[in-house]
């Protein structure tokens, strides 16, 4: 099963994704920014999906951070729409980058492509196709 750890100081986004992802197939676990290193030495995820929050030079400096630590793919969440911070968290090393609020089906299919480039082997079809859940969405923050 797919392993994915969600990042974020918003408790409520962070149970959302894991809901969606988990009808998904998924296997999530939540926690918040400090609580990462420590969750990340313990044990191994498939992805990481980390929301990107002002002021975006301390999320930054984190995902370089991780990438140079982790071998691991990233996925940034974020409300900003400044092409410079999308940019800079792309070159930082994140393998995709979704503003905020993203739709169910976008997070998944954003999830099984960043798989899909990781791994030609990886069970990327584990994850079955998106079905409606009318009670679970996204906040935007």
């Amino acid at each position: 099963m797919t392993q994915l750890l969600i990042v974020s100081d918003s408790y409520n986004l962070r149970v959302s994704l894991a809901r969606v992802l988990q009808h998904a197939g998924c296997s999530t676990h939540v926690v918040s920014p400090g609580e990462m290193p420590q969750i990340l030495n313990i044990k191994s995820f498939d992805l990481l999906i980390f929301e990107l929050r002002a002021p975006y030079e301390s999320g930054l400096k984190l995902l370089v951070s991780i990438r140079s630590l982790y071998k691991l793919p990233v996925i940034v969440l974020s409300s900003t729409t400044y092409p410079e911070v999308r940019q800079r968290a792309l070159m930082h090393g994140a393998s995709a980058y979704l503003l905020k609020p993203a739709e169910p089906e976008m997070i998944i299919q954003c999830v099984r492509q960043t798989l899909g480039r990781q791994k030609s082997d990886h069970p990327v079809s584990q994850l079955p196709q998106w079905q409606s859940y009318p009670n679970i969405d996204i906040p935007p923050l």
